[in-house]
């Protein structure tokens, strides 16, 4: 039950690792494929896509003494949790407002997510 938590652990740390880079790319007001391309250096100097990748490195590594424990056809469907914690994050931090429709199919996510942590 421990490694379910690490699992947890691991996407909610992604989750603030999405908010961080979403962040960065905000403040380098950088939009679409080219102008990244163009602007490469510019984005990975940024404060906030530097934490952004460190949270998902550390993400990563929770993620990978995780999969020594438990079947990925467990774990994998989990990650479904990371859209509602991504989603409650960006309307905290990002101050972004969120239809009811999307809540309608976040709320579908977490029923399968559920089942299947019902089912260990």
């Amino acid at each position: 039950m421990e490694t379910i938590g690490i699992v947890l652990m691991s996407i909610f740390i992604g989750s603030f690792g999405q908010i961080f880079l979403k962040l960065g790319m905000n403040k380098n007001k950088i939009i679409g494929a080219r102008q990244v391309i163009k602007n490469i250096f510019k984005v990975f100097t940024n404060k906030y896509i530097i934490i952004g990748i460190g949270f998902y490195g550390f993400s990563s590594i929770l993620w990978l003494f995780s999969m020594t424990r438990l079947d990925i056809s467990f774990m994998y469907p989990l990650v479904s949790l990371s859209y509602l914690i991504t989603t409650v994050f960006a309307i905290i931090f990002l101050k972004e407002k969120v239809i009811i429709i999307r809540w309608a199919g976040l709320g579908l996510i977490i029923l399968g997510s559920l089942s299947i942590m019902i089912g260990v």
